[in-house]
């Protein structure tokens, strides 16, 4: 059960993405997550400083790994 809630994150999370038209840019390290973190109203529940680039494996892997990250893993 907890492997097809992980996937299911993913998959969301995935979908957002594409959603915005930011799956290309994700994929290819050019998003600054900051811009879309906040502690308290998400949709990435995150303090992240300016500047915070991360590849889409590491951000697809926080998906399993902490999935209360994110608001559509909710």
């Amino acid at each position: 059960m907890k492997k097809m809630m992980a996937a299911a994150c993913v998959q969301a999370g995935l979908g957002t993405l594409k959603s915005l038209g930011l799956l290309q840019a994700a994929a290819q390290q050019k998003i600054d997550y900051s811009t879309l973190a906040d502690p308290t109203a998400g949709p990435i529940y995150a303090d992240l400083p300016a500047g915070s680039y991360r590849s889409l494996g590491t951000v697809v892997k926080l998906h399993t790994t902490n999935p209360e990250l994110f608001a559509w893993c909710g």
